[in-house]
């Protein structure tokens, strides 16, 4: 049954203080959020799989799909990213679909100090469709799908503290070009600058890694705080390459985001849902938002030992 319903979500395309595309694991979307994160990983390659839905129990699921890969150092110091992500909301299949092509490059690159500086340009299109939606009275409508470019820039710092401790710091700059995302053909509206700040703090403690994080955003007038820590078990379980961690996070006057996270040798799975405990919560009955991410790391053959055999030992 088709609901009678305002274009609420072109609106919220059309508007200055739209949300961007965003992950409450903002830990596992890092390319997404600062381009010198790219390749900035232990691993040669890192290949990332995230998806969300949310708002199922209020409307149409707004779900978004985001697909990533990094390699790092392909070119002497500088690494490369590639993302992909699908982004549908709401009842008139409101769709992004983008490309983003990253580069990071470090200025400093010693044992116990990092500073990467990156670049990302991506390529988007945003359709939505009439016909799913019912409407009082006959409405005209002209282009349903357009095409925009964006641009970002960003640093990130990591040093190494003592032995127990390490901190990453992180800036980034979204919409540098303030791409023009207006349906009309007769006006322009364009996207704001979005400003990005993140920090993650790791503490070794025996057998834990005590991991407190924040990540700040403002668009315009809008904002969006999280924070919370993960606490990262390193000792292998079971008898086998398995570790446990969990996490706990909270966006600041909307969601408490608890998390579970599994790795097994090269891959790692983390699990969270947001609980809506905003003035929202009285329609989503506390209800959220899914998320699962993947990972995937692996490094290249060296080629040296391409060839290498092993003598066996006798006694």
């Amino acid at each position: 049954m088709k609901y009678v319903v305002l274009i609420f979500f072109m609106i919220c395309g059309l508007s200055l203080t739209a949300q961007d595309i965003h992950f409450s694991q903002f830990k596992n979307s890092k390319s997404s959020i600062n381009p010198a994160y790219t390749g900035f990983h232990d691993s040669d390659h890192q290949a990332i799989l995230q998806h969300r839905s949310q708002w199922s129990s209020i409307s149409e699921p707004f779900k978004t799909i985001s697909i990533s890969y990094s390699h790092k150092k392909l070119y002497k110091n500088y690494s490369i990213g590639i993302n992909i992500i699908n982004d549908v909301a709401g009842l008139s299949n409101y769709k992004t679909n983008g490309l983003n092509l990253s580069s990071s490059l470090p200025l400093i690159d010693q044992k116990e100090q990092v500073l990467n500086i990156g670049f990302a340009s991506g390529f988007f299109q945003r359709t939505y469709d009439v016909n799913s939606l019912l409407f009082l009275e006959d409405e005209q409508f002209g282009n349903n799908n357009i095409f925009f470019m964006d641009l970002s820039f960003g640093g990130l710092y990591s040093k190494r503290i003592n032995k127990i401790s390490e901190i990453e710091i992180g800036m980034s700059a979204m919409h540098l070009n303030n791409p023009n995302q207006s349906f009309s053909e007769t006006y322009s509206i364009n996207t704001p600058i979005k400003y990005i700040t993140h920090l993650i703090y790791d503490y070794y403690y025996n057998d834990l890694i005590f991991s407190p994080s924040f990540f700040f955003s403002r668009q315009a007038v809008e904002k969006e705080l999280i924070y919370g820590v993960e606490i990262i078990n390193k000792t292998n379980r079971f008898g086998s390459p398995l570790k446990l961690s969990t996490a706990l996070f909270v966006r600041d006057k909307d969601a408490l985001i608890p998390q579970l996270f599994v790795s097994y040798e090269n891959i790692s799975c983390y699990i969270s849902y947001d609980i809506n405990v905003s003035k929202l919560s009285k329609a989503s009955n506390n209800y959220g938002g899914l998320e699962l991410s993947i990972l995937y790391n692996w490094n290249k053959k060296n080629k040296n030992q391409k060839n290498k055999f092993i003598c066996p030992r006798y006694l």
